[in-house]
């Protein structure tokens, strides 16, 4: 709420939320780049209820590519739906949304997607997927990184496999030692 507040007021991502509780760059410690998708809400009108009402629509809406990448691996329409359903009921993702916001849990519908990209051997779909996710948090490198070899895996294309795979380990290595470390101004 604090970092978005301060976005929509111009101001940089600051908080003091984190320790030594004095006001810092909150992405020196988790880059959450999709939070910047809140600030045009709280510009509007600043409300930390945009946070769950944008929470639990981006969750519900992962059962959607679950079911298209379902369907893609050949089930039945019927089967697709109770896959579907059996995401919205996950302990998890119940657990996830029931408490308060995790900007992470955006890429529960990220994730959905790409498997769906994967799936349907939809590359475009999939990079996209896979771009947005590498902004939601600094550790969703490694899950880029396996999708890479699941694409190799699934479509056979292994130069394109190895491509993502590496992109997400860069992804990994270059947000957490790189640019945090750099934002924070020190290790």
């Amino acid at each position: 709420d604090q970092v978005t507040w301060n976005l929509s007021q111009g101001q940089g991502p600051f908080s003091s939320i984190v320790p030594p509780y004095q006001p810092a760059n909150y992405f020196g410690w988790h880059l959450y780049g999709l939070l910047t998708l809140f600030v045009p809400f709280y510009r509007v009108v600043p409300w930390a209820g945009w946070f769950v009402l944008g929470q639990a629509a981006v969750l519900a809406a992962g059962a959607w590519p679950v079911y298209r990448a379902t369907r893609a691996l050949g089930s039945e329409p019927q089967a697709a739906f109770w896959w579907g359903v059996a995401y919205l009921f996950n302990p998890f993702l119940i657990a996830t949304s029931a408490h308060d916001f995790h900007p992470q849990s955006q890429g529960c519908f990220l994730i959905a997607l790409a498997a769906w990209g994967v799936a349907a051997r939809r590359g475009g779909l999939f990079a996209v997927a896979l771009g947005l996710l590498a902004v939601t948090q600094e550790h969703y490198g490694a899950a880029i990184a396996g999708f890479g070899v699941t694409w190799w895996w699934v479509t056979g294309q292994r130069g394109r496999g190895a491509l993502v795979a590496a992109a997400g380990v860069g992804v990994l290595v270059t947000v957490l030692f790189v640019i945090v470390p750099a934002i924070r101004g020190g290790p």
